[in-house]
């Protein structure tokens, strides 16, 4: 699981490791070539893979003769991965198209799989098989259809779903149309489990493919801007930010109210051009429960398709920090934060004060034809640095989606320390699934993480 350290001649320094090159421990062939994963949380043995797949028989003449869309279809793939390594296939289910992004829910009728579709619709589906409700094998578990909802015209795909962090049902999708929409999922009778979709407009706009989307609150301490101020509605102010095939970054930003988004401020662009289309965003949240002064939360971690990935300030529009990966940047997923403390020090008012001395963000990265990688995201106020960890790059084709199973296994190391539990050193395993699209490869791995960490 790791690379042999460059050598070094005598008289000189040592060079510095490279990242490591991680080794899977499961491989699986599919069917059909895979397009996205989610985990079903709380259920951490269990996920879902979705599949997208063209039409092989239909030829470019065919589908410019009909003036329709090249035929898509598609379907999702319940595993279940247990204690020792055994991948079992649990449940597929077809779906009215390809399946491009999904998103899992577990506010919405006891846990609902919210799935976007090349057809202009979404699909609903409740997950069975929450331990919480007395189905503990695995062979129980399935995904039940509940509603399909088009939305937009068959032409068009829907690309991507970005979930609201806290209002529940609320939603962002992108589209093959360059636009950014708000969606509600409305749970009309919880016991019943009937839910409904509502398109509630156009939030933002790119002049290509709108690829991704993300929500993200604001810490407004020390943060001074009106778009950071409460509004007269009293609320604070959010932002929903969007990247497209065009290049660009947007913005806008709004006010919650009573669990609705109001107020929405036109959309502006804060970076431009990128390299290639902006794939992946990622925001940020402060890691410490000390916000730092200059508005850390608002921080993006944002991908593009040339390669590379940028941490950037959209207060300032600038960029912080900024990594060549090798590979188009198409996902982001934020495996771990944490801050290292180093100072103390007594506010005039007589009060302790402790500032963090660095934010620390363990990233997981999908870099189509470079793999998998495993980033460290660290630093404070405008000195920032991305590390390339570790690499997965047993993918033979495009590492579209990958993500982290939402448990990791602890291990201490006092490594001959006394000076007790804030020095100790922890070794955390985190676990993995990503796929590859053209060679329909699902790969199962780990990475040990073996940072000191201080956790106050």
């Amino acid at each position: 699981m790791s690379t042999d350290p460059s050598s070094s001649t005598a008289g000189e320094t040592a060079a510095k490791p490279g990242p490591l090159t991680l080794k899977s421990h499961v491989s699986k062939t599919l069917d059909r070539p895979p397009s996205c994963v989610q985990c079903m949380s709380p259920d951490r043995e269990y996920f879902v893979v979705g599949t997208y797949e063209l039409d092989a028989t239909e030829t470019q003449n065919e589908v410019e003769k009909t003036d329709q869309p090249q035929s898509r279809s598609g379907s999702l793939i319940l595993f279940y991965m247990g204690s020792d390594n055994n991948l079992i296939t649990i449940d597929t289910v077809q779906t009215p198209g390809a399946v491009t992004d999904m998103r899992f829910s577990e506010e919405l009728t006891q846990g609902v799989l919210i799935v976007a579709l090349s057809t202009g619709k979404i699909s609903l589906f409740q997950f069975h098989g929450d331990r919480r409700f007395g189905d503990w094998r695995p062979e129980n578990a399935k995904l039940a259809h509940l509603k399909t909802v088009a939305l937009f015209p068959p032409s068009i795909l829907i690309l991507s779903i970005a979930l609201h962090p806290t209002i529940r049902g609320k939603l962002a999708v992108t589209t093959s149309a360059g636009n950014v929409h708000e969606l509600e999922v409305i749970d009309q009778e919880t016991s019943s489990g009937k839910l409904d979709v509502v398109n509630s407009g156009v939030l933002l706009h790119h002049d290509e493919q709108a690829w991704t989307a993300a929500f993200a609150q604001t810490n407004t301490e020390g943060v001074q801007s009106a778009l950071a101020s409460k509004t007269k509605q009293g609320g604070e102010r959010e932002r929903l930010y969007s990247g497209g095939d065009d290049g660009i970054l947007r913005s806008t930003s709004f006010v919650v109210h009573n669990n609705k988004l109001r107020d929405f401020q036109p959309g502006r662009t804060l970076q431009k051009p990128f390299g290639a289309g902006v794939t992946a965003i990622l925001p940020l949240p402060a890691a410490s429960q000390f916000p730092a002064a200059d508005g850390l939360s608002s921080l993006l971690l944002v991908g593009s398709y040339d390669d590379r990935i940028r941490l950037i300030d959209p207060m300032a529009s600038s960029v912080l920090a900024e990594e060549n990966l090798e590979g188009g940047v198409w996902q982001l997923s934020q495996v771990d934060s944490f801050s290292k403390y180093e100072s103390w020090t007594i506010t005039p008012d007589g009060h302790e004060k402790t500032e963090p001395a660095e934010e620390n963000y363990l990233i997981l990265a999908s870099c189509c034809f470079a793999g998998a990688r495993i980033l460290r995201v660290h630093g404070r106020n405008k000195i920032w640095t991305i590390n390339v960890l570790a690499k997965f790059v047993e993918h033979e084709s495009m590492c579209y989606a990958s993500a982290v199973r939402p448990w990791a296994s602890l291990g201490l190391d006092f490594s001959g320390r006394t000076e007790g539990w804030p020095y100790i050193k922890s070794r955390l395993t985190h676990h993995f699934v990503s796929t590859s699209y053209y060679d329909r490869l699902l790969c199962m791995w780990d990475y040990e993480d073996k940072d000191d960490k201080l956790r106050a």
